[in-house]
């Protein structure tokens, strides 16, 4: 159970709007994560949403790095369950099939961004294998 510090803490972004919250942050890779895990019903996600996973893991790692010692390691023990999911659900992309998806907006390519979705549309909507 998160503390109330956890999930009220506000997080402020350069080059961005505003504050955020914490727990939003990680509430929104909570419910992306679990769309990689829904295999039984009916694709509705395309190549774009598991880019947007991919964005706010991205934001959660530069929080981590503002955060306070004590809510650091809350949200570690969060990030390690959610990161043991989306590894869960998701296997290496050899190809760098998610990267080149990106395009300009290519990341620093942490862990994250070279995970393939196993399934779905998302997956069929990223750039092909490259050819022998």
């Amino acid at each position: 159970m998160r503390s109330d510090a956890f999930s009220q803490h506000r997080v402020e972004f350069p080059n961005d709007d505003g504050y955020l919250a914490l727990g939003d942050l990680v509430d929104g890779y909570a419910v992306h994560v679990g769309k990689f895990e829904e295999t039984a019903r009916p694709n509705d996600w395309g190549a774009g949403d598991p880019q947007a996973t991919l964005y706010l893991r991205d934001r959660l790692e530069r929080a981590r790095r503002l955060v306070p010692p004590d809510v650091r390691d809350e949200l570690l023990v969060e990030l390690e369950a959610l990161d043991r999911r989306l590894r869960d659900s998701t296997e290496d992309d050899v190809d760098g099939r998610v990267l080149r998806d990106a395009g300009e907006l290519r990341p620093a390519a942490a862990w994250w961004w070279r995970r393939l979705p196993v399934a779905r549309l998302a997956r069929a909507e990223l750039p092909r294998e490259r050819s022998p």
